[in-house]
């Protein structure tokens, strides 16, 4: 079945000039929603992205997901929990570079890829069922406690700067999907994580990182302010 995908694919990528980002592919998007099959597990949907994505896997996420999983979903050949896996997976995997990894927040010249991945896994978070949700909240939970226990050594910052820094950049990201999903729907649970990262990030030394940290802090600070317009 992926190979009919991947021959649809290739058919309208050398029809159309797939590297415009307002590029139309709906009716690719239709003709595999079409072939779907229920046999198809989560890697087999995750390398299905890889192919619809182009230069990465959450280049396109938000097109992705309006234009094509949603489409799934309205044919009764999805459910959100299935989307919801999708990008999880691979936010915990961004959240956890490699070794020799710094974590990379990625915004482009007309595509702002990580903000919009940031607003669907807040919109996610938002709107699955309780107990699915709050799966994914303990995940995001569990790699924020390590992070602030990491920031909070003394010395980490001067012993281990990439380890470090990446802790940093975790918990400000964690911090601002837990306000994208605050946004579609306040949570006590939420906006409590949320202030508990913003104490930490407050005690740390965060003139070193402003610079070296945009645009994260730019698209996070611009969510708290969101949040505090829409709550306060």
């Amino acid at each position: 079945m992926e190979v009919k995908y991947s021959r649809i694919l290739r058919q309208d990528v050398n029809q159309y000039n797939y590297n415009e980002i307002d590029i139309d592919i709906s009716k690719i998007f239709k003709e595999i929603c079409e072939l779907w099959s229920a046999d198809i597990n989560k890697n087999q949907l995750r390398r299905i992205n890889r192919r619809l994505d182009g230069p990465g896997e959450v280049y396109w996420a938000n097109q992705t997901t309006n234009k094509f999983l949603f489409m799934l979903i309205n044919s009764d050949k999805m459910i959100l929990n299935n989307v919801a896996q999708l990008w999880f997976e691979i936010l915990f995997e961004k959240l956890k570079p490699g070794k020799d990894e710094f974590i990379n927040f990625i915004k482009t010249e007309g595509n702002n890829v990580d903000e919009n991945f940031t607003n669907i896994c807040g919109f996610l978070i938002a709107r699955l069922d309780k107990e699915d949700s709050e799966k994914y909240v303990d995940g995001l939970k569990s790699i924020k406690e390590s992070n602030e226990t990491l920031i909070t050594t003394p010395f980490n910052s001067c012993m281990d700067y990439r380890s470090w820094k990446n802790a940093v950049s975790c918990l400000i990201w964690i911090q601002a999907i837990f306000n994208c999903a605050r946004i579609y729907e306040e949570n006590t649970n939420l906006k409590n994580l949320s202030e508990e990262i913003e104490e930490t990030w407050i005690n740390t030394n965060r003139n070193k990182f402003e610079v070296n940290l945009e645009p994260l802090i730019a698209f996070a600070s611009r969510i708290k302010e969101n949040i505090k317009n829409k709550y306060v």
